[in-house]
């Protein structure tokens, strides 16, 4: 369809393709035309908006519906123009491009955000552009067409009167088919230019988001290898520094009272209490470092049994608002675990609050995390690979969740956590 989808337009369609293509550019650029005035309305609301500027409560909202707006007749032309032309370009619409942010934001985002965006202004821009050839290129090929017609109901007109110079039909005859011919090849240009312009104005942009996306997801990835062997070697450094260590020590201890048994029985007993002691020092190390990879509690009881013991081990009072009808999935039950750990420690090393809250609840298929203080606030995402909110947010990105962050100097923060109830 018209000229093999934009590639061949150098080599225009023939016979009865090329007749096809034709008609259905025509019907296309007398669409966009209809299309390009109802468009015409989403300008003037946004020029109505910027009119009302001073007005703040009143012309940004206007603007930012328009930018909103403008969106929809992106993805309108975008849809028209693959279904009419028979083109692919919605593969990339299907996509789920990354917010400019470095903190991804909650999906719950009011209209003035949602429209006051870089990507909703270029699409206003796109629809600016869309409406002026639209308008324009519709009343060409609406002047070639009426002029096409007129010249053959005028030879059709001779030829009916019967008295006519023979010339003058065929001259009108043929200007007419002429006349035709040129319109619908007008139309076929005209689309091709159309298609041109998406490509250009809308498609360019979404690859552009696209190359950043995995860019995203190189540098995301990177940083989880880099947190995967950070924590390879603070396990090796546990084990070696603390249960390794107490288990030599109760090897040499048995040693020692192995030797003394027969010879000295009250100093074995005595080496052999403080062996006792050693391997249950170093059970309890175990455990506590098993606690911290996946705590058997989380296991057995979920999130509601596990986050009152993360509660209670944090330094400054923590109110905990648990909200869950059932348990999500196991994937994201570690998830929200870590998450609660993590920015609880964080809140007892860095934030010199005297208290703290975190509320879980399910919304549909989402579990949302609320986790505040009360504290000077300032918090980054900036930190050592897996650790702080950076490891937040890289653990949160890989179940497909979302992370807003928000701590103005001064304080109060509060980290905001949208999961995957099922990830």
């Amino acid at each position: 369809m018209i000229e093999s989808a934009a590639r061949s337009s150098r080599r225009p369609g023939t016979g009865a393709r090329g007749v096809l293509d034709s008609l259905v550019a025509i019907v296309h650029c007398l669409t966009t035309l209809a299309l390009s005035l109802c468009y015409l309305v989403v300008l003037l609301v946004f020029a109505l908006g910027v009119l009302l500027v001073p007005l703040l409560f009143v012309g940004i909202p206007i603007a930012a519906a328009a930018c909103w707006a403008a969106l929809g007749v992106e993805w309108i032309e975008l849809h028209r123009i693959s279904a009419v032309l028979g083109l692919d370009l919605t593969g990339l619409d299907r996509e789920r491009l990354p917010e400019d942010d470095l903190v991804p934001r909650t999906r719950r985002q009011g209209l003035l955000r949602r429209g006051l965006n870089r990507r909703a202004l270029t699409a206003l821009a796109y629809t600016l552009v869309q409406v002026g050839w639209g308008i324009t290129s519709g009343a060409v090929l609406l002047f070639a067409l009426s002029a096409s017609t007129a010249y053959l109901g005028h030879g059709v007109l001779l030829v009916a009167s019967g008295g006519a110079d023979s010339r003058q039909i065929v001259l009108s005859l043929g200007g007419g088919v002429v006349g035709l011919v040129v319109s619908g090849w007008l139309a076929r240009r005209f689309a091709m230019i159309e298609v041109l312009l998406l490509r250009r104005m809308v498609l360019r942009n979404k690859m552009r988001a696209l190359r950043r996306q995995v860019e995203e997801l190189r540098e995301r990835r990177l940083r989880m290898v880099d947190a995967a062997e950070a924590e390879r070697r603070r396990l090796e450094r546990d084990l070696h520094d603390g249960a390794q260590q107490r288990l030599l020590s109760v090897t040499m201890t048995l040693t020692r009272a192995r030797a003394r048994i027969g010879k000295d029985t009250a100093a074995a007993e005595v080496l052999l209490a403080e062996a006792h002691q050693e391997a249950k020092a170093a059970m309890t190390e175990l455990r506590d470092l098993a606690r911290g990879l996946h705590p058997a509690i989380l296991t057995d009881h979920g999130l509601d049994g596990a986050l009152p013991a993360v509660a209670s081990r944090c330094a400054v009072p923590v109110g905990l608002d648990v909200e869950l009808d059932s348990r999500p999935s196991a994937r994201t039950e570690g998830v929200a675990y870590f998450v609660v750990s993590e920015a609880l420690t964080n809140i007892t090393k860095h934030s010199e609050a005297t208290t703290a809250s975190v509320r879980l609840h399910r919304d549909g298929e989402r579990l949302w995390i609320r986790i505040a203080d009360d504290g000077v606030g300032g918090a980054t995402v900036d930190g050592a690979p897996g650790g702080g909110l950076a490891g937040l947010i890289d653990r949160v990105w890989a179940v497909d969740g979302e992370l807003a962050l928000s701590s103005p100097p001064g304080g109060p923060t509060v980290v905001t956590v949208d999961l995957p109830w099922e990830a």
